[in-house]
């Protein structure tokens, strides 16, 4: 009996999330993208939130070419509507095309899409809510603050009901003044490490939340 019952324990905690979760990829996925001869035409970008809800107006999205030979440029850039939409004129090009949402108050997300063979130009591009870090730092001394560097390590996707590895991901970057912002973050634990012009240097772990997670720390 005891048996039967850890069965259906962990087809429950184990079994039906993973299925879930691919019947969502199945459903959001695109196939691989050849590259092709494209003709350029209207494209019609849509955000599709996953999880945790958030503002779908004024969202920053790009519209990217991808040559044959893999190098990337940028083609245009503009803001969704309150619908989470935004449309583009792509322009022909030899290769493919990639939807991309930069780093901000949604996670980094991109879908690589064809607009040859009359395919129409209607990418749908899932979005997480991400995490948006925003810390002040003041000296016990009173002096003034010059910017420095962090380094943010963290894992992306750790849950005890997910049936899914998680995510080891780093980022780095540097600020000025005595404020310092990261937007782009997924949410969970993660470790900054911030090193100040003037030598000083501290470390802190957190757990991030999908939103503004805002501090202030005393060096």
């Amino acid at each position: 009996m005891l048996t039967r019952r850890l069965a259906v324990l962990a087809f429950l905690l184990l079994v039906l999330p993973a299925a879930f979760t691919a019947l969502f990829l199945a459903r959001h996925a695109r196939p691989a993208v050849e590259p092709a001869a494209q003709p350029g035409g209207r494209v019609v970008g849509r955000l599709v939130p996953v999880g945790s809800p958030g503002p779908l107006a004024d969202v920053a999205v790009e519209l990217l070419g991808v040559a044959r030979d893999g190098a990337e440029r940028l083609l245009e850039r503009g803001l969704t509507d309150d619908g989470g939409r935004c449309t583009f004129e792509a322009p022909p090009l030899d290769g493919h095309y990639v939807l991309s949402l930069p780093p901000g108050e949604w996670i980094p997300a991109r879908v690589p899409f064809s607009l040859a063979a009359g395919t129409r130009g209607d990418v749908e591009l899932p979005v997480r809510r991400a995490a948006v870090l925003e810390l002040d730092f003041e000296q016990r001394s009173g002096l003034g603050l010059h910017g420095g560097t962090f380094t943010i390590r963290g894992e992306a996707g750790r849950s005890w009901f997910s049936p899914w590895r998680s995510t080891q991901y780093e980022r780095s970057g540097e600020f000025e003044g005595a404020s310092m912002r990261a937007p782009g973050l997924p949410p969970g634990r993660a470790t900054i490490t911030v090193r100040l012009a003037g030598g000083a240097s501290t470390e802190l772990v957190v757990d991030l939340a999908p939103g503004p997670n805002r501090g202030r720390i005393e060096l």
